[in-house]
């Protein structure tokens, strides 16, 4: 783990399902209170994850937007079984 502006960056490893071609390292800054993980719209291209169903996300002050969920694997630095 690593500290950059005051904020804790893990590695973690994002792949395609049922891909061992498309799996990338990245940093990430994990928030243990959200109940959706984001990512960006350039490791959605780096990886070509497919875009699964639609959703609305809510900010802090209420805000809603519609967002796509995509479908992946995610393994946290430090761990040996990934979550999808």
């Amino acid at each position: 783990m690593k500290i950059k502006n005051l904020k804790h960056l893990i590695k973690v490893i994002i792949s395609k399902p049922n891909s061992s071609t498309s799996l990338k390292e990245y940093n990430a800054l994990i928030d243990t209170g959200a109940t959706k993980t984001f990512i960006s719209k350039k490791i959605i291209n780096e990886l070509n994850l497919d875009k699964g169903s639609s959703g609305i996300m809510s900010d802090a002050s209420g805000n809603e937007t519609k967002i796509f969920l995509y479908i992946l694997n995610l393994l946290l630095e430090g761990h040996t079984k990934s979550v999808k």
